[in-house]
């Protein structure tokens, strides 16, 4: 009985506490209601909601009215001229709205009694105004309006007016190639959006807001706030407005292009495509993003496929009247010279582009230069063009050309100037000889002539024997000149025949290899609900490699690295996999992670360990980590040698270290330490991740620095809850970034497996 009256006092306290907080709110309203109808009446309401729904002949017409209204008492001369201000902006009369927005301005000034007056903002509102209709007529005047605005909007904490005011100001020095000054306003817009919480956007407005700021920065060439733009942008993905992510998508697309990652490009070019044809909407966005991907492509030696992009969008530009981007003469060009129609790709890689100076389209022109003296095996004007492309690069941060690709110009180049300068020398030798002769012959035709009376005879038999003698060394020096040029050409051919010869052999290497590993695709079939293989060799072929199989119930999942990477990696690899899937095939389908390692350990010993010291037999093995995952029960037992197996469970993360020694270590180590299984009890949606070192090994970052295993968990702790193939994505982009223009260290696998 006490609990039920305690009860009962609760909801009584409860109802009268929730009246009186009602009360409150609506005095509240009622107050705030009365002050805004002072200071604006409600017809200033009704003609504002005119303007947004695009009436504005009767926008005007009713401003008009208001305006016949105007008595000493009221402030409707002011408030009619911000109406007729913000009319005239919408209807593009920019003239008319400058002049109404700058009387409103000074009427607003002249009405307003304190800071926190509605007048005030209002003055912020009109500045902004002229600021923005000025841009096409006088930059100084909007500069001018659109500063002063900006710090009237910090006072009322106007985020939104900051924004916009800030990337108008950016836009108006990147088209006065003041790129410092616009720099400095793209970065106060980054950190005004790093301060607000996320709860608290309209994830459309600020997809769309990031993204306009990375494109902007995309054509002044800086990178760093680009990519912070759109990884900032990225957070509001999938609440956006499908509109907003095709747009999002193909300037993300875009920027992969410019900093020549051609395949994040394609990919990401072909998801924004797949959103606009579903929709059946969008045609600009959708135009502009099948030549991004078409000039990817293309630049990645997939011509034919590149030509099929530059049709779609000819095809949308006619249906629906679009003016397409300028990189579309590009994308013709390459294919142009592709096809050797060189006169045609001349044009349009050189007249028809040379007075576009932007700083980020010049590099790619030259990229497109390069490819046409290429087609046209035009080495050393390629060359030259290079050298001018690295002058850009550095100052833009964007890695033009590999290493490989410069080498192997660059001895094209020195064996063809070799050639011509041994050539040079022979025809030099035999001009010398030619005038060394033409002098003798004048000499014994002076002397022939003095003395043709007394030795005529003798003389011209002289004569003849001695031009027989000069013909037989010209005839003998011709014929070493053209054997030297056979002999310079047979090595050149030989020179081809054996680069060709190693770079199949090498390809034909990475096919044996990824025949030997299962399919990445192939673990989408297994009995879970999701995964990814982010697998990227250092060289061609591999020294890390992964494998699984389903036996039973039981998931088999195995990530190693082995000792070194290329070739002697990729033959460890093969020989460790193969072991792997020998003992797999003949245990049991409950077989534990230890024993497998145990088996593998014995049988790399036996295979590579015989005729070895014991100090050549420690560089042989590998670091590995092995799961069996009970696909009904979710029971997970795990097993590894010097490398960590991470189960992240919503944000609890569970790591299992591994026991710390190697597949393949001396004897003496191996009886002191041996593999242990650790078993864990999944749930539903809980996910599993394994690594090589080669990810958490890399350098990069702002102090070239390794990106470490700390690092990693706070990346996986923010991302474990997305879509498997945008976690694949994400890592990719995650990876690459903090790379920036350093080398990759190693060869890197990634995998993760959501339960």
């Amino acid at each position: 009985m006490r609990e039920y009256y305690a009860q009962l006092m609760k909801i009584v306290f409860q109802t009268i506490f929730g009246a009186i907080i009602s009360f409150i709110v609506f005095i509240s309203c009622n107050e705030q209601h009365e002050r805004t109808v002072e200071y604006f009446p409600k017809v200033y309401y009704d003609i504002h909601q005119l303007r947004i729904n695009g009436k504005y002949d009767e926008a005007l017409a009713a401003t008009d009215s208001m305006r016949q209204l105007v008595t000493p008492d009221n402030n409707y001369g002011v408030i009619t001229d911000a109406l007729y201000a913000w009319t005239y902006c919408y209807t593009e009369d920019e003239d008319s709205a400058v002049y109404h927005a700058k009387r409103a301005i000074e009427g607003f000034k002249k009405i307003t009694k304190k800071d926190d007056d509605e007048y005030a903002k209002s003055i912020a509102e009109m500045e902004m105004l002229v600021g923005y209709c000025s841009i096409a007529t006088n930059t100084d005047t909007a500069i001018h309006y659109l500063t002063k605005c900006i710090e009237r909007f910090k006072y009322y904490n106007d985020i939104r007016h900051m924004i916009n005011a800030n990337q108008y100001i950016a836009e108006i020095y990147k088209n006065r190639s003041e790129y410092t000054n616009s720099l400095h306003y793209l970065d106060n817009i980054s950190d005004i959006c790093d301060t607000i919480p996320v709860i608290d956007n309209d994830a459309t407005w600020m997809l769309n807001t990031l993204t306009d700021n990375a494109v902007i920065a995309t054509e002044i060439g800086d990178f760093r706030i680009v990519n912070n733009s759109l990884l900032s942008a990225s957070v509001y993905y999938d609440q956006a407005s499908t509109e907003a992510k095709i747009y999002y998508l193909y300037n993300r697309a875009r920027a992969h292009f410019y900093q020549n990652e051609y395949a994040l490009a394609a990919y990401t070019a072909s998801r924004g495509e797949a959103m606009a044809e579903q929709a059946n909407n969008y045609w600009k966005n959708l135009s502009s993003t099948y030549i991004i991907h078409g000039l990817s492509l293309s630049r990645d030696g997939y011509a034919e496929e590149a030509v099929m992009y530059r049709d779609k969008a000819d095809s949308l530009a006619a249906i629906h009247d679009i003016n397409l981007i300028k990189e579309k003469i590009l994308l013709d060009g390459e294919i142009e010279a592709n096809n050797k129609n060189f006169e045609r790709a001349r044009f349009l890689l050189f007249d028809s582009t040379e007075t576009d100076h932007r700083p980020i389209y010049t590099p790619c022109l030259l990229e497109s230069h390069e490819a046409y003296y290429i087609a046209r095996n035009d080495y050393h004007s390629a060359y030259k063009i290079q050298t001018r492309q690295k002058q850009l690069a550095d100052s833009l941060q964007i890695k033009i050309i590999s290493p490989n690709n410069n080498r192997q110009l660059q001895s094209k180049i020195s064996l063809s100037n070799r050639m011509r300068n041994e050539i040079s020398a022979i025809r030099q030798k035999l001009a010398d000889q030619k005038e060394k002769k033409s002098g003798e012959r004048y000499i014994i035709a002076i002397i022939a002539i003095i003395s043709i009376i007394a030795a005529g005879i003798f003389g011209w038999n002289n004569y003849k024997r001695f031009k027989q003698k000069l013909e037989k060394e010209k005839h003998k020096l011709q014929q070493d000149l053209a054997d030297k040029i056979t002999e310079l050409k047979r090595q050149e051919d030989m020179v081809h025949v054996t680069t060709k010869h190693l770079s199949e052999s090498i390809a034909y290497a990475e096919h044996i290899q990824r025949s030997i590993l299962p399919q990445p695709e192939m673990l989408e079939m297994c009995d879970i609900t999701g995964s990814f293989i982010f697998f990227s060799p250092l060289d061609i072929v591999s020294g890390d490699f992964y494998w699984f199989a389903q036996k039973g119930d039981h998931l088999i999942v195995c990530c190693a690295d082995c000792t070194g990477h290329g070739i002697p990696g990729a033959f460890m690899s093969m020989i460790a996999s193969t072991i792997i899937s020998d003992i797999c095939n003949r245990s049991p389908e409950d077989v534990k992670p230890s024993t497998i390692l145990e088996e593998l350990d014995s049988a790399l010993i036996d295979v590579l360990g015989h005729n070895k010291s014991e100090e050549a037999r420690a560089k042989d093995g590998c670091d590995i980590s092995i799961i069996s995952l009970n696909t009904k029960t979710k029971v997970l037992n795990v097993a590894a040698a010097k490398r960590p197996v991470i189960v992240i469970r919503d944000q609890e993360m569970i790591e299992v270290k591994g026991t710390k020694r190697s597949i393949g270590e001396l004897e003496a180590i191996i009886h002191e330490r041996k593999f242990e299984d650790t078993e864990i009890q999944l749930h539903t949606n809980d996910t599993i991740y394994m690594f090589s070192d080669g990810y958490s090994d890399q350098f990069g970052g702002q102090n070239n620095s390794r990106l470490n295993l700390k690092n990693i968990k706070r990346f996986l702790r923010a991302t474990h809850n997305d879509d498997m193939d945008e976690q694949c994505l994400t890592m990719q982009d995650f990876f690459t970034q903090w790379k920036g223009d350093y080398p990759q260290t190693d060869d890197v696998i990634f995998i993760g497996i959501m339960v």
